[in-house]
């Protein structure tokens, strides 16, 4: 899944933040979208002049709101409130901390679109979808089956024999190994498992 960072505004920012999130291509929508959307993004940015524009909107804790006027932003508590100007440094910051949040991580791995990020020495490495598949439903879990692997993203059924589970863990374990040598992917019996050692 790749991330996804919204802008909502009536006003034409497009090719600042085109540039301020140039690694995250950002959407730009209308503001009358937001009553629109049925699920969370990873992030929205949502910008306007006066909180009052969107005082009927729902907004989520992935949201942060832009604005030049502060007043009523209490009933605006789970969201971003910022005040314009602010520091293009600072916004950057809460966007990036907030899809940081959303992603998938065991102990200090984060994946994050087709990087594999250690969080506690700031290595990373690239994954091709194969490999981050596999690692993102490590991650969900811990453990899986080695079948389920093989049906849900090889696309392999459980009868055919093939080595090509085993390599493509093969390749993961060496880029977990460059960027970090405390976690570990163990193949147990019909298991294969994610572990601190």
């Amino acid at each position: 899944m790749t991330t996804k960072l919204m802008i909502y505004s009536n006003l034409n920012f497009k090719k600042i933040f085109e540039q301020i999130f140039f690694n995250l291509k950002p959407e730009f929508k209308k503001l009358t979208d937001l009553n629109k959307r049925i699920k969370a993004t990873d992030c929205s940015i949502i910008l306007v002049e006066n909180l009052k524009i969107i005082k009927d909107v729902k907004l989520l804790k992935s949201d942060i709101v832009l604005t030049t006027q502060l007043h009523d932003s209490e009933n605006f508590v789970k969201a971003n409130i910022l005040k314009a100007p602010t520091d293009i440094r600072s916004l950057k910051n809460i966007v990036l901390n907030l899809i940081l949040d959303k992603k998938n991580s065991f102990e200090h791995l984060t994946i994050l679109d087709q990087k594999l990020i250690n969080t506690k020495n700031k290595k990373y490495c690239f994954l091709t979808n194969i490999e981050k598949n596999i690692l993102d439903e490590l991650m969900k879990s811990n453990k899986i089956k080695r079948d389920e692997i093989k049906e849900k993203i090889l696309n392999i059924k459980n009868n055919i024999e093939t080595n090509s589970l085993d390599s493509h863990l093969t390749r993961i374990r060496k880029k977990i190994e460059k960027i970090d040598n405390e976690i570990k992917i163990v193949s147990k019996n019909e298991y294969i498992l994610i572990l601190r050692l």
